[in-house]
């Protein structure tokens, strides 16, 4: 059971994708309440996704196994991701996080593990990280500080996701 999610700044809850059964699909885990069955019988979260994709990588587990995620409209945590800002180019609106360097290589790389590793079983869920590989580079290049060091991690990521490198980045440059 997890809290519906607001951001601290601007009120707004974060919008689910509903799943067939109408609860949502994949969730951050924030906040969650779990039953230790379900520890027990899907076991625990990735070590070697090591930040970013283990919450989508638990629910979708999570389906696979048979279980659903149910959110609860009274309780409510506030949390946001990374720093947004709101930008206009061309008359089309769009927000960026701000991310760092580090953080955009392993959303990338592990967008990419979660692709290969569920994408066939759960299609639904492959188009938004599939619109984010290749939107997350433009909009970075478009309105972000540090282009060179985000892109070219962000590449890196989806390089190493597609030949399965996993766990903690060394030090990167």
């Amino acid at each position: 059971i997890i809290p519906r999610y607001r951001d601290p700044d601007t009120g707004v809850d974060r919008i689910t994708t509903l799943d067939r059964d109408g609860g949502p699909a994949v969730t951050i885990t924030s906040g969650s309440f779990f039953a230790m069955r379900v520890f027990e019988e899907c076991g625990y979260f990735l070590d070697n996704l090591f930040i970013y994709g283990v919450d989508n990588e638990y629910s979708l587990r999570l389906r696979r196994y048979g279980f659903s995620i149910a959110e609860s409209k009274r309780a409510v945590l506030l949390h946001q991701s990374g720093r947004p800002t709101y930008h206009k180019v061309l008359g089309r609106c769009f927000v960026t996080y701000n991310y760092g360097p580090e953080a955009r290589y392993y959303w990338a790389r592990n967008s990419v593990w979660l692709l290969r590793k569920y994408g066939l079983s759960f299609p639904g869920v492959v188009i938004p990280p599939l619109r984010g590989i290749v939107s997350i580079p433009v909009k970075i290049l478009l309105a972000e500080r540090d282009v060179s060091p985000k892109i070219r991690m962000h590449l890196r990521g989806i390089g190493d996701g597609i030949l399965g490198r996993m766990g903690r980045l060394p030090r990167y440059g």
